[in-house]
């Protein structure tokens, strides 16, 4: 598995489709070659990045019962786990350190 190389791909990359680009495929394309890696690929994938007006991430019980967790900013690989640790807690009625440090008024 590899990914990475968003950041080459300019403005097509800022955008609400999850669809993969030439730019980052011929990039990826590329580190596997320089990697020696002679693996056929097998599938490619494209994700979207959200980001809140202040770059925190949203970790909050929208509606009884409901919890909803996103916006990690492009950081998701670390607050992502973290963020559904403390989702699961609060869906209890736990409070967690996390959960308070990202509450919203």
């Amino acid at each position: 598995m590899l990914g990475g190389g968003r950041d080459l791909g300019g403005e097509a990359e800022w955008s609400c489709e999850a669809q993969t680009t030439a730019t980052v495929q011929s990039y990826l394309d590329g580190v596997l070659d320089r990697l020696g890696v002679r693996a056929a690929i097998t599938h490619r994938w494209a994700g979207l990045i959200a980001f809140t007006p202040d770059r925190v991430p949203v970790l909050a019980e929208v509606r009884p019962g409901v919890v909803a967790v996103g916006a990690y900013s492009g950081t998701g690989n670390v607050l992502g786990p973290l963020c559904g640790r403390a989702a699961a807690r609060l869906a209890v009625g736990e409070q967690t350190p996390l959960s308070e440090l990202l509450a919203r008024a």
